[in-house]
């Protein structure tokens, strides 16, 4: 489902594209009231597209805070699905997060995190990763966003944390000292 918000997103910012370039055309033509038109058109794709972000962004909020793990079933069309990343970059890449969060003091907004997992896996990332995917975010960013719910399905991470805000669980807190992650 989280990939079906990307893509009406990404068909809004075509469309926003599209639109974009036809008013360039009309400007040039002199054709004002076209353009003033066609503008105030993309100003509604433009809230749109801002509302589908929320969309996605309430999606992802309601499966992490859900009172049990449920899992969602993806639909997968052919075989454009990368592999995996190796086990054992998995595991440090969820190391890095609950050492970025406990860094952090506990809990963060999760671009914050993001940033600093990013340096301490910065010599695992290859040009494949920070390949852009068709919800708009680099592959290693998705990657660590579904690592992070594997933390939260292992306890290691708080499930009700607010929106956009990542949070260590004691358990987490535990498991990071005594290196078991």
């Amino acid at each position: 489902m989280q990939g079906s918000f990307y893509n009406v997103i990404r068909e809004i910012e075509q469309a926003i594209d599209r639109f974009n370039e036809a008013i360039g055309k009309a400007l040039k033509q002199a054709r004002f009231d076209e353009a003033r038109a066609a503008v105030a058109h993309v100003e509604k794709f433009v809230e749109l597209k801002l509302r589908a972000q929320q969309l996605a962004e309430e999606w992802e909020h309601l499966l992490a805070t859900a009172p049990l793990p449920v899992t969602v079933p993806v639909a997968r069309r052919g075989s454009r699905r990368s592999r995996s990343a190796p086990r054992e970059t998995q595991q440090r890449v969820q190391r890095a997060i609950l050492e970025a969060l406990m860094e952090l003091g506990g809990q963060a907004d999760h671009r914050k995190v993001l940033e600093i997992v990013e340096q301490k896996v910065a010599d695992l990332l290859t040009e494949h990763d920070y390949e852009v995917l068709t919800n708009g975010e680099t592959r290693w960013r998705n990657n660590a966003r579904w690592l992070r719910h594997r933390l939260i399905q292992e306890g290691l991470m708080e499930r009700n944390s607010p929106r956009g805000v990542w949070a260590i669980s004691e358990a987490g807190r535990k498991a990071l000292e005594s290196g078991r992650v």
